[in-house]
């Protein structure tokens, strides 16, 4: 119980004013902090399925998957695939349209995308880049989706599944890189079809995605020390 009130009252916050500083000095260095933190994921992750916690496991599991995939989007740029990006999120508005983020937000935008690419095409206008970061919206829906459905996902797989606190706070950051994406798209057809040229978020994005990767890590470490450190009462 004493360990339990120390960690609280002091640890917590060094570990709050410490990744702060984290994420202070690598502004401007998210390439090096991204490879370092999927490493960091990819380590715990072994960690987790050597002691057989299949939860924490699963749940590592996952963010390394949409990290890959994450890493795997910043080289489709160079490649004309549009088309085959628009149609993947046909089916995944489909298939996740129990989600009302994605039935009454998502879907009305990336309809509205799809509809402004299309007069683009017709009208000979040089398009923006914008599919780049549909694929990482996409990315962050189906976050949300395999952190809803872990519990039964893992139950399929192994015994024991059970919800954790960190499933929760995962599918919330996801919710916030949606939110900080679609901004980013509003933004980018706002300077492409009107007379405005705003750049608020196109410049804020990186700062916004950096806070995002290093609370990630704040959670997990967070997480770590709690269940290590804090005994029972």
């Amino acid at each position: 119980m004493i360990l339990n009130l120390y960690l609280r009252k002091f640890f917590t916050p060094i570990l709050v004013i410490t990744f702060a500083l984290i994420g202070v000095y690598t502004f401007g260095y998210a390439e090096y902090f991204d490879r370092w933190f999927l490493l960091g994921l990819v380590i715990w992750g072994l960690i987790k399925i050597k002691s057989r916690d299949v939860n924490m496991a699963g749940l590592l599991l996952i963010l390394i998957l949409v990290r890959l995939l994450d890493e795997i989007s910043y080289l489709i740029i160079d490649f004309d695939i549009k088309a085959i990006i628009y149609l993947f999120s046909v089916v995944v508005i489909y298939k996740l349209k129990y989600d009302q983020l994605v039935l009454f937000f998502c879907a009305p935008l990336l309809t509205l995308i799809v509809l402004v690419e299309l007069f683009w095409f017709f009208t000979g206008y040089p398009a923006p880049q914008i599919y780049f970061y549909v694929c990482l919206l996409l990315l962050s829906l189906i976050t949300r989706h395999l952190l809803f459905m872990r519990v039964p996902l893992t139950d399929r797989l192994t015994q024991g599944g059970k919800s954790l606190p960190l499933d929760w706070k995962f599918y919330g950051l996801s919710k916030w890189s949606v939110f900080i994406l679609a901004a980013m798209l509003a933004e980018y057809l706002v300077r492409h079809l009107t007379i405005l040229n705003p750049l608020h978020v196109y410049q804020l994005y990186p700062i916004f995605m950096h806070v995002i990767a290093v609370t990630s890590l704040f959670y997990l470490t967070e997480d770590y020390l709690r269940t290590r450190f804090i005994l029972a009462a």
